[in-house]
This record gives structure tokens, C-alpha cells and sequence, in this order.
């Protein structure tokens, strides 16, 4: 007779967690039947990607999430806003950043959402192209989840975040080969720039960053990465093709705050081993 391996208290946490964003995601499934609508939901799996995140860090989200909870969230490129709510159902304030004009419908419907729900969710149309302000002068946490492809100045953007925000957790495509499999640039600091229908045949999207490149950039722009992973094809990625893509994640957190923590005699990071560089992002800006 086999007996079961007991659970760990930590893979009890992420289990508890993931039947909390499946119920989370059964209540919202039936808000959207019951929702009077003239456009298309969101298709993808807003909620599915978060536990992903979560478990690659090895619930340092959570943990994060827990210290942050008297500081505004701040989700850029909402989709549908699902995130948004859930993060609002566990007790934080939460404002979303969104461009109609790029919005998978317009953002009716993060709207319609934000209505049946009673929500207090803050939404912002904020156009990250122009010379933008954010909705608060500070935030404990930024969430760039699948947003940095459709940026034509990332570098602003980045470095925009940095002044306002003390973390951000982040995902974007990345390349090893350029286009055809031709150059390897894996080591090489660059950004592939990708005509209009290269890349799933969307004009939005503007460029594919090589692994470090994305390390250039965010040092760049004054963010320190905390955790990072990768997955997808780590070995032959290309930045014209969503089957041969390379998928990254970073955490990071500002250079600024962290010294100013310094200098109080505070070192407590919030997400500790920041050492690791893994390819899904964690960051703070020091």
C-alpha cells in the first residue's frame, strides 16, 4: 500500500490560493453570462497567468502582495480588468491603466465588469505612447504583464514607473535568434524591430528584446531584478513566431527606495534571494 506524500505548507498555500482564484474565476464566468454586452470578452487567461507567476516565484507574489496592503496597485494593460478584481476581492486598492484604441474592446469590458461587480476598481485611459502622468503619485506594486512588445518607448515607460512605483512584476516576449533563426542573440544586448504583420499579424506590436537586452534596458531605466524566469522555447526562439516564442518574467524592485531603506538601517526586501536572474521579473527601482 502506497501512502500520499504530505503537502508542505507551502504547496498547502498555493493550493488554497488556486482554489481561491478558481472560485474567483467561476464568479466572474457567471457575472459575464449575466452581463448585457455588444462586444467580445477578452479571450485569454488573465487569472490562469497570475498563479503561473505565483508558482515560479514560489508564492513571493502572495508575500509581497501581503506587505503592500495599505499601498495602491497598479495594473497597466488590463485586458478585461480580471486581475484587477481578484487583487480588489483579497482587500487592495487597485487603479488599471488602458488605451481604448488597443484594447481588445475598447475597454467596455473591464467597464461592464467594474458595473455588475459594484467594484471599486479605478480605471484610467491612459495612452502609454504619449508623455502620460500616472494616476498616483505613488504605488506599492506595478503589474506589466504582456504590455513591453507594444511600446514604442519603452525606456519611458520604464523609467516613468520607476519614479512612482516601488515593484513590478513583468512579462514580455523575448528572442535568442533574430528573425529566420539567422544571428544568435542571445548575449547580445539588442531589440529586434518587427514590421507590422510579423508578429501575429498586429501592428501594435514594435519589438522583441533579447534576453539582455531586457537586462540593459531595465538597468537602464533604474530597476534592479529581484527574480526572473523563462519559458516557452528557451533554446531556438525567434521574434517573428508565437510558436517558437520565448516567454520571460522579471521581478523587480526600484534602486531609490532600497537605498533610502539602507540608510534607515532597514534592509528587509520584500522578495528575498534577489540575487537569482530568472526571466520572469520581480523588480524594484532603487
Amino acid at each position: 500500500m502506497m501512502l500520499e506524500t504530505p503537502w508542505s505548507p507551502r504547496q498547502r498555500e498555493y493550493r488554497r490560493f488556486v482554489r481561491a482564484v478558481a472560485l474567483f474565476q467561476r464568479r466572474l464566468n457567471s457575472v459575464k453570462e449575466q452581463t448585457p454586452r455588444d462586444f467580445e470578452w477578452y479571450p485569454y487567461d488573465s487569472l490562469g497567468s497570475w498563479c503561473r507567476l505565483d508558482k515560479m516565484f514560489g508564492g513571493r507574489c502572495r508575500r509581497v502582495l501581503a506587505r503592500l496592503a495599505s499601498e495602491p496597485l497598479l495594473d497597466i494593460g488590463c485586458a478585461d480588468g480580471e486581475l484587477a478584481f481578484f487583487l480588489e476581492s483579497l482587500g487592495h486598492h487597485v487603479h488599471v491603466m488602458d488605451w481604448p484604441p488597443t484594447n481588445y474592446n475598447g475597454m467596455r469590458g473591464v467597464a461592464a465588469l467594474k458595473a455588475t461587480l459594484g467594484s471599486a476598481v479605478e480605471i484610467h485611459q491612459v495612452d502609454l505612447d504619449s508623455q502620460f502622468r500616472l494616476p498616483v503619485p505613488r504605488c506599492g506594486l506595478v503589474l506589466l504583464l504582456g504590455v513591453l512588445y507594444h511600446l514604442k518607448n519603452p525606456f519611458f515607460v520604464l523609467e516613468k514607473l520607476a519614479q512612482h512605483c516601488r515593484y513590478c512584476i513583468f512579462s514580455t516576449t523575448a528572442t535568442r535568434f533574430s528573425a529566420g533563426g539567422q544571428t544568435d542573440l542571445q548575449d547580445l544586448p539588442v531589440a529586434y524591430l518587427l514590421d507590422d504583420n510579423e508578429l501575429n499579424s498586429d501592428a501594435t506590436n514594435y519589438c522583441v528584446f533579447s534576453e539582455a537586452g531586457l537586462g540593459r534596458l531595465l538597468k537602464k531605466t533604474n530597476w534592479e531584478v529581484l527574480e526572473y524566469a523563462a519559458w516557452g522555447d528557451t533554446r531556438a526562439s525567434v521574434p517573428d513566431s508565437a510558436r517558437r516564442e520565448l516567454r520571460v518574467f522579471r521581478a523587480t524592485q526600484e534602486h531609490q527606495v532600497q537605498r533610502s531603506r539602507r540608510r534607515r538601517g532597514i534592509d528587509r526586501r520584500l522578495a528575498p534571494n534577489t540575487a537569482r536572474y530568472a526571466c520572469d521579473g520581480f523588480w524594484y527601482h532603487e
